[in-house]
């Protein structure tokens, strides 16, 4: 994949991110036209808009590994706690098994 379409690309996915290409284009200061034209590849994507695009798209991965790092930890934390009564259990069943 080129670095044309990867710029392209990017600013694909920051307009689903932002909610369509009107609402990128107000996020990034450009007209809704400029942003179809990008997306569309009737013209190059400049390096500044493109930079903008991967900050969004950064920023919104960045939130949902967030997300899913809690969700992890809030896993771990359910089966530590299950571990410590299946161990709890096995200890008053079997005295002395480890």
């Amino acid at each position: 994949m080129g670095t044309r379409q990867t710029y392209r690309l990017s600013l694909i996915r920051a307009c689903e991110i932002a909610g369509g290409e009107a609402a990128l284009a107000s996020h990034l200061g450009l007209s809704a036209q400029d942003v179809v034209d990008y997306v569309a590849g009737a013209k190059d994507v400049p390096m500044h808009v493109f930079l903008k695009a991967v900050d969004i798209v950064f920023k919104d991965n960045y939130e949902k590994i967030a997300r899913n790092t809690a969700l992890l930890d809030e896993i771990r934390e359910r089966r530590a706690r299950a571990q410590e009564v299946c161990q709890g259990n096995l200890n008053r069943r079997h005295p002395g098994a480890q």
